[in-house]
């Protein structure tokens, strides 16, 4: 399976990881501000409900969204193992000069 990484949790972030839950891929996403991560999972959990009501989307993608979407722990968590890793933290921006060494595509 597919795996997906994601570093920063915030209102990019946060979306990327869920459209990559959704869509069935293994997903952790990583913010160094924990309490601001669960609030956007908790919100993009309040819009998919919506959206389901609304008839625009299947409940699948909840479930996906809840089975595959895992925050981390540590940047360390959120990048081992994974076959595509994305950063979406608007203030490290160096983040993959630092380290690159340890990231690599494995297919």
């Amino acid at each position: 399976m597919e795996t997906v990484g994601v570093i920063g949790g915030g209102q990019m972030g946060s979306q990327i990881a869920a459209l990559a839950a959704m869509a069935g891929y293994e997903t952790h996403v990583y913010d160094s501000d924990s309490e601001n991560l669960k609030s956007k999972i908790k919100f993009t959990e309040d819009n998919l409900l919506n959206l389901i009501d609304k008839g625009r989307y299947e409940k699948s993608k909840l479930d996906n969204f809840k089975e595959h979407l895992h925050s981390s722990e540590s940047i360390d968590e959120t990048i081992n193992k994974k076959s595509f890793v994305i950063e979406a933290d608007e203030y490290d921006s160096a983040f993959f000069d630092k380290r690159s060494k340890f990231i690599h595509y494995s297919p």
